[in-house]
């Protein structure tokens, strides 16, 4: 690759920063970075694909932009720009930019119309992982607009989280917002892994799996958990399988798993239609 231009950064850029507006797929910027942090990367071109290496061109990481960085030494990388993870070259025009991120704070929209930008997440799976990576420094609620998510997602131990830190998950409307999830990755269309102070409410969330299935599984210690005014449509079986709308357990595999589950869990006016069991928690406490 060519060397074109160059770029600097901070961890006080928290506004997106363009480094310049023509490099040409094959190049890359010296980037000096002068703070430790967690950083996005961006071309103006959605499938550019990007790599951050040292100043010998030897890889840190990769990936479609955006790309997250975790930045531990404040010193000169190379931001390489490619049209394609093949390292593909084209001689026309993108931007360049970066942006250091900090932990969320206040209200936030999911709208899988819009792209994950500013204060909105395209999906479920983006906003949870601004979460885990990010933390929070003050309350965070998130706002759902109305549609179909196919999506899944996690919530382990967010940095930040306490009594007046807290997370909702607001789908607003159960009629019109729903989480739909049919895969076997985590076998949960939502995990909760030591997630504490917690809201998630007005939406449905649907599970088409048939064994070791779960709308929402929690494992390990996840205190302050509250589940208000939620559908779960599960998959309808017969005879001893796990298909839970709602389950306490440290496997993936099975519903019988001690785990701690948490403390002040709260399930109110939720509604389970078909699956095995509506709650089952397997605790250890």
């Amino acid at each position: 690759t060519t060397s074109f231009g160059s770029a600097t950064i901070g961890s006080t850029n928290t506004t997106p920063q363009t480094f310049g507006t023509c490099w040409y797929a094959g190049e890359y910027a010296p980037l000096s970075v002068t703070g430790t942090g967690t950083y996005e990367f961006s071309s103006s071109i959605s499938t550019d694909y990007l790599t951050l290496s040292d100043t010998n061109g030897v890889p840190i990481i990769s990936g479609t932009t955006p790309l997250l960085v975790q930045i531990n030494t404040a010193t000169n990388y190379q931001l390489h720009v490619f049209s394609d993870n093949n390292c593909s070259t084209q001689n026309s025009c993108r931007a360049l930019s970066g942006v250091a991120l900090v932990p969320l704070c206040g209200t936030y929209t999911i709208n899988g119309s819009s792209p994950t930008s500013g204060t909105n997440f395209n999906s479920f799976s983006d906003f949870a992982n601004q979460l885990n990576l990010l933390g929070i420094s003050c309350a965070v609620s998130v706002n759902v607009a109305a549609g179909t998510y196919m999506d899944a997602f996690t919530l382990a131990s967010i940095v930040g989280t306490s009594q007046t830190n807290t997370i909702t998950i607001d789908g607003q409307d159960s009629s019109l917002v729903m989480v739909e999830y049919s895969s076997s990755t985590q076998n949960a269309a939502i995990l909760l892994d030591n997630a504490d102070f917690v809201t998630i409410k007005n939406m449905s969330i649907k599970h088409s799996g048939t064994s070791d299935s779960w709308g929402i599984r929690m494992m390990n210690d996840n205190d302050h958990l509250m589940v208000d005014h939620v559908q779960f449509n599960m998959a309808p079986v017969s005879g001893s399988v796990d298909v839970d709308a709602i389950g306490a357990t440290g496997s993936s595999t099975s519903g019988f798993t001690e785990t701690e589950a948490g403390d002040s869990i709260m399930i109110m006016n939720c509604s389970f239609v078909q699956g095995g069991v509506g709650v089952h928690i397997e605790t250890s406490n």
